[in-house]
């Protein structure tokens, strides 16, 4: 955190036009404030102007259907605020007076009312969700509080008291130190000592970010007995792998009985079975990530989990949601780990196997899918090999809404499967991305024109498509790609990408053979076709008037002049990747100019520094539409997971 708890005896003063809550109030009304509060109030009053703003807006985004009567009484509240500081603000006392009365009529104990009470009183409940609202961060979909968000929970807190215990459950929520092992100290060290703040902040933590670090492990140890609501832990690799046991890992079980996500990055092989025992010490375990420092080679296999250690950890985690395995060996058993995965796990949603072996299988991609029956998420990364016993045959599926494959072996009969299986499927995302050991590059993606044909009338509820270095010879052409999206007019969001080593390439004739069918994308990705000429460019996205982003990182063929057109053919455009787009400063001045909507444009570090780039933010991270992200779309499948089972993510 980047400042102390603030203690709940110390409100401040009422800003103009509200009273302190739990004080007599009798007599504050605007002809009462002398003119030197009225000035040293002024910046109370942006303040809370600012924040009526948020709740009104947060509590709209509620559902109608919810709307219960405290509900009802903060719309009204957060209304009449705002109408009563605009009357403040005119020094208009006729509107002021009109306000006040509306607020007693909509009282519904008005022998209760205080003279200059104006904002009437909220449930803690209200006030916390209203405080949520004021550090959602909409980028990213979660509720990570930037700086001036805590500044402003700060500010709140100091309100009154009533307000002080919800913003500081929304302050202290999230605790992230993996980076600052010091400050983890101090922590630990308040809540432990700490006859009040420390202790009463250190039960409101929901979420803690530690590094995997013998040091914060025995502080860690130490935290559980004050962190008694923990929703989420998370052990992130530290810098320094070499200071690293993860011996006191021994210690943690059973000393959190509320833990619902548990995140294990960069553990070591021998670090397995003391994860599995502090696994099986949560009974509530809803999401669970496990990472390895690196793949294990054939000197580690003895410490590698075994069959046996998986029935162990899914026995012990009945109410597993979701499952996320990187570079953990799944031993050559895989029927008997999708046995004891679908026998003690049954309410399992998404699953993730990326790169956990050399011998892995896609006969456990069919294991999981026949096995696993309310599955909405696959996520599969690196597994190269055919299923060795029997072809692939999956029974239907519809509760599969996102299938990720990527560097997999795809063949076009098990594309059909899945077409005919997954009639509800919206994110299909293919890469065909992958390296030998040895470096030299391979294919393992083996479908055709007539994979895409076979799927194409079964998937009717596409909204994102992903043909990531598949898109030219010797795999789809533009014919085949037509068909799927003239039979799924729902798709908004078509990623082409082309990686570095990649065989195929989009070319001119393709793109404009596909053009007419991109009329109602919004979002479109080509990274690295660069072998798309300007013209032919301009003249696709001259048919895509519906476009919102655009990805062109890569495409070093391009000039200033059809940078600088654009806008002009995609005037909806808010985002705009360009790294890579060797584009002079004047080229981005005249885009930057034209664009009335951009608002987020990604160029190389060094470039754009003499461009006035006015409200449009501009950085140098490439890939930052997280719609065709593998990983973010796994992220938000997580914060669904945690939304269904209540905990906080």
């Amino acid at each position: 955190m980047d400042h102390e708890p603030t203690s709940p005896e110390q409100p401040s003063p009422p800003p103009l036009g509200l009273a302190p809550e739990g004080t007599e109030a009798d007599g504050w009304d605007e002809e009462s404030v002398p003119e030197d509060i009225e000035s040293a109030t002024h910046g109370s009053e942006r303040f809370f102007r600012s924040l009526l703003q948020t709740c009104l807006q947060g509590f709209h985004s509620i559902e109608p259907a919810t709307h219960t009567p405290e509900i009802q009484q903060g719309l009204m509240a957060c209304r009449l605020g705002l109408d009563y500081l605009d009357a403040l603000a005119n020094k208009d006392d006729e509107t002021a007076k009109q306000v006040r009365q509306l607020e007693q009529a909509t009282t519904t104990k008005r022998s209760a009312l205080r003279p200059g009470h104006y904002i009437p009183r909220l449930p803690a409940e209200i006030l916390f969700r209203v405080f949520s609202f004021s550090c959602y961060d909409e980028g990213h979909g979660n509720y990570v509080p930037a700086r001036s968000a805590q500044k402003t929970l700060f500010s709140c807190s100091l309100v009154a008291k009533s307000w002080n215990r919800p913003a500081n459950a929304v302050l202290w929520k999230r605790v992230h130190m993996a980076a600052q092992p010091a400050r983890f100290g101090r922590f630990v060290l308040g809540s432990a000592t700490s006859k009040y703040n420390g202790r009463e902040s250190s039960a409101l933590v929901r979420v803690l970010s530690v590094a995997c670090t013998d040091a914060d492990l025995s502080l860690l140890s130490v935290a559980c007995h004050h962190t008694t609501e923990l929703h989420s832990l998370e052990l992130q690799r530290p810098r320094d792998l070499d200071a690293t046991s993860y011996r006191l890992l021994q210690r943690l079980p059973n000393r959190f009985p509320s833990l619902r996500s548990l995140v294990a990055d960069n553990i070591p092989p021998s670090a397995w079975n003391d994860l599995v025992k502090l696994c099986a010490s949560c009974p509530l375990l809803s999401n669970l990530h496990i990472s390895f420092a690196s793949v294990v080679t054939d000197l580690d296999l003895s410490v590698a989990p075994c069959a046996a250690d998986f029935e162990t950890l899914f026995s012990g985690t009945p109410f597993l949601q979701s499952l996320s395995l990187w570079r953990v060996p799944i031993p050559a058993d895989e029927d008997a780990i999708v046995r004891s995965l679908a026998t003690h796990c049954k309410n399992m949603r998404a699953i993730r196997i990326d790169d956990c072996g050399n011998d892995v299988t896609m006969r456990l991609f069919q294991g999981i899918w026949n096995s696993c029956r309310r599955l909405e998420c696959i996520t599969l990364r690196m597994i190269r090999k055919p299923p060795m016993f029997a072809p692939v045959c999956l029974e239907p599926l519809l509760t599969l809404k996102s299938l990720l494959i990527d560097g997999c072996w795809l063949s076009d009969d098990l594309l059909c499967y899945i077409g005919r299986c997954a009639p509800n499927l919206e994110t299909l995302y293919v890469e065909n991305d992958w390296r030998h050991a040895d470096g030299s590059v391979g294919s393992v993606v083996h479908i055709t024109d007539q994979g895409i044909m076979m799927i194409a009338p079964h998937l009717r509820n596409l909204r994102t498509l992903s043909l990531v270095g598949l898109m030219g010879s010797p795999h789809l052409s533009a014919s085949s790609v037509c068909v799927l999206l003239s039979y799924n007019r729902h798709i908004s969001g078509l990623n082409l990408a082309r990686p570095h080593h990649a065989e195929s390439a989009l070319d001119d004739e393709t793109l404009l053979y596909l053009a007419p069918y991109l009329a109602r994308l919004r979002r479109l990705e080509l990274y690295m076709q660069s072998g798309l000429s300007e013209d032919a460019l301009a003249q696709a996205l001259a048919d895509l008037p519906s476009l919102v982003s655009l990805g062109l990182s890569g495409c070093d063929q391009l000039t200033d002049r059809t940078v600088g057109a654009l806008t002009r053919l995609c005037p909806l455009l808010e985002r705009l990747d360009m790294a890579g787009v060797h584009c002079s400063d004047d080229g981005l001045q005249r885009l930057v100019e034209a664009g009335t909507h951009l608002t987020e444009c990604v160029v190389d570090c060094g470039y754009g520094e003499n461009v006035r780039w006015g409200n449009v933010i501009h950085f140098d991270d490439p890939w930052s539409e997280e719609v065709f992200s593998p990983y973010s779309v796994w992220e938000k499948e997580v914060r669904r997971v945690a939304r269904l089972a209540g905990f906080i993510y």
